[in-house]
């Protein structure tokens, strides 16, 4: 791939990305508290069943329990900020390759003043989305060129 087709930029197109990546975190971040909390509160349940069958309450017993359950919770709590970082990280993968190829296609029709501008036409890197929008978008632009000339001679 030639050094022309490569973008070093992720956010090509900001508000929909943004969009995208926010309500993807957000309900990233919503089902972890979910997950979280109703392993938090299964787990405990397990604990104070297991306490009352096998030993007597004591306040240095339920202490370590609390000390032991907010540890785990500190332990779930990074590695839910670590999924929800990474859901936030292929979101913004995702939107990369599908805001390029409209930035890209914008960008050419903005630069389209002349008739003579018409044959460059636009190309998508290799991966990115939206391939068959190139083919018509060049296919048009062939057309009106040729249309151009017919008509100006």
């Amino acid at each position: 791939m030639s050094e022309e087709f490569k973008r070093s930029q992720l956010l090509i197109n900001k508000k929909f990305q943004y969009k995208y990546i926010t309500l993807n975190v957000l309900s990233a971040l919503v089902v972890s508290a979910i997950i979280g909390g109703v392993a938090y509160y299964l787990f405990r349940d397990v604990m104070i069943i297991f306490m009352n069958q096998y030993y007597q309450q004591t306040p240095e017993l339920i202490d370590s329990l609390n000390a032991t359950l907010q540890g785990a919770s500190i332990k779930l709590a990074v590695v839910l900020a670590v999924f929800v970082s990474f859901i936030g990280y292929i979101t913004l993968m995702i939107t990369h390759k599908a805001s390029g190829p409209i930035y890209k296609l914008t960008k050419t029709l903005d630069e389209i003043s002349t008739p003579n501008d018409l044959k460059s036409g636009v190309y998508f890197r290799k991966d990115d989305d939206f391939k068959e929008l190139e083919t018509s978008f060049n296919k048009m632009a062939t057309r009106l060129d040729e249309y151009y000339k017919t008509n100006a001679s």
